[in-house]
């Protein structure tokens, strides 16, 4: 019985992804654990991650930590090269040809090094050319370098493959907690923004390090650094729409924030930064969701069309409530969270924050809709529908920064993840059916809604 229809529906299979326990129990339990793992890292960092970051604000001041998140924002433009959007198709990979994992574990990892390091000249070479000063340089060099060593994430793709996320959350979440033990230190001895930004760095080291321990401690090393070129031409030519949607997902991620620097100021960056770093926290949800089910959702192919978009559509329905989970509560308490997390040096923020959290509407839904294009190999729609996204952002930036400054990009966010990851799914004949499912999965909290009207706690009719 699918959720939309008769009720709220089994909650252990909540998503319709799920194996059914009767089905397959020990896949269910392991995906549920996968999930929790993936969750409670999230949660931790929430907690703890959240209290730092709003001291950090407070002890940097607007403008200096819209330095920082420029510097932090600068990078993360130009580290698509570490990733070349093959994450997906090398987890993929790990689960359709099982017997080449040491093959694809060391050309993954080399491609995605000789990509972060290409990205990292680059994103000098930039610098040079739009005559950053010296600190700025510095600053971004230093964060810069954890591109490099994001490399080893390539190991995440196996974990995930083989649903045994948890070993990546402790390398993480043992990285996290040591560099949070150390801003706070910095904190306290009142340092330099520069070793803010070693900070950043250091994170990514040890969480590396961690994940390369683990690796070898499971006996999942690969046995000889063995890189296959024919493998890796490949998977680049089947991830090359997933890269160029890739650019496009980090121009419209973080160009908001390289353009308000240039046209409103490293103050107006801070403010932003403020509000995004609450808004952004809560993106982790639909990803937990998607890399636990994913490989269930390629194996659902083969049970039929049936039961394959059924389990599609109560996907779209769960990620459209727990977005709506997060908008609605967050937009009515957002003067109060953001008065006790900054106070009055960040003055705005609330209603850049009430604004930008809808956002969270369209992502969700489209990490979701991102899982069927997959599925389905529609990585040019990716490219296009992204594409189109991070154009429509660029230009309303262009429009609304002057007159509206960080409150104006708040706003060409929610419009450009609308124009992305919803409207672009009625431009295109094979995904017509998506977004239709899509728009029924937007009024299903309006059904449920109906549904807690109609009937009483023990499910009978009022």
């Amino acid at each position: 019985m699918s959720l939309s229809e008769g009720g709220v529906g089994d909650l252990e299979t909540a998503a319709g992804l799920l194996p059914k326990p009767s089905k397959s129990k020990a896949e269910l339990l392991r995906i549920l654990s996968n999930t929790v793992w993936l969750a409670g890292d999230r949660i931790i960092r929430l907690g703890v991650g959240l209290f730092v970051s709003s001291w950090v604000a407070r002890y940097l001041g607007p403008e200096r930590f819209g330095a920082l998140n420029y510097a932090i924002a600068f990078v993360y433009l130009f580290s698509i090269l570490g990733c070349l959007g093959m994450d997906s198709i090398v987890v993929r990979g790990f689960i359709q040809e099982p017997e080449k994992k040491d093959t694809y574990l060391c050309t993954a990892f080399m491609i995605k090094l000789t990509g972060a390091t290409l990205s990292f000249i680059l994103s000098l070479a930039t610098l040079y050319w739009m005559k950053s000063d010296r600190a700025t340089i510095l600053l971004i060099a230093v964060i810069g370098l954890g591109s490099i060593v994001q490399a080893t994430d390539a190991i995440d793709f196996w974990f995930q493959s083989q649903v045994k996320s948890k070993w990546t959350v402790l390398s993480k979440n043992t990285a996290f907690f040591i560099v949070t033990v150390f801003k706070v230190a910095l904190l306290v001895r009142h340092a330099s923004l520069f070793w803010f930004g070693v900070s950043a760095l250091l994170e990514i080291v040890i969480g590396a390090v961690g994940m390369v321990f683990y690796l070898y401690r499971l006996g999942d090393g690969p046995r000889a650094f063995a890189p296959d070129f024919r493998l890796a031409v490949r998977i680049l030519s089947q991830c090359w729409p997933l890269f160029l949607s890739g650019v496009s997902v980090m121009v419209y991620m973080r160009i908001d924030q390289i353009m308000l620097e240039q046209m409103a100021g490293q103050a107006a960056v801070g403010l932003y930064s403020a509000a995004v770093r609450i808004s952004e926290m809560f993106y982790f949800v639909p990803m937990v969701v998607g890399s636990s089910v994913f490989p269930a959702i390629v194996q659902s192919r083969a049970l039929g069309p049936e039961i394959y978009l059924g389990r599609i559509q109560k996907y779209f329905n769960l990620s459209a409530l727990l977005a709506l989970a997060v908008a609605l509560p967050m937009s009515f308490a957002a003067g109060l969270i953001t008065h006790l997390l900054y106070g009055s040096q960040y003055t705005g923020v609330a209603a850049i924050l009430m604004v930008h959290i809808w956002a969270s509407m369209f992502v969700f839904m489209g990490v979701a809709r991102g899982q069927y294009l997959l599925s389905e190999g529609l990585f040019k729609f990716t490219m296009i529908a992204t594409a189109t996204g991070a154009i429509c952002n660029i230009l309303l930036n262009l429009i609304w920064i002057p007159p509206y400054a960080a409150f104006g990009s708040a706003l060409a966010t929610v419009v450009s993840y609308g124009v992305s990851d919803l409207a672009s799914s009625f431009c295109y004949r094979r995904t017509w059916k998506i977004g239709l499912m899509q728009l029924k999965a937007l009024c299903f909290p309006l059904t449920i809604a109906r549904m807690i009207r109609d009937r009483d706690i023990l499910g009978r009719k009022s």
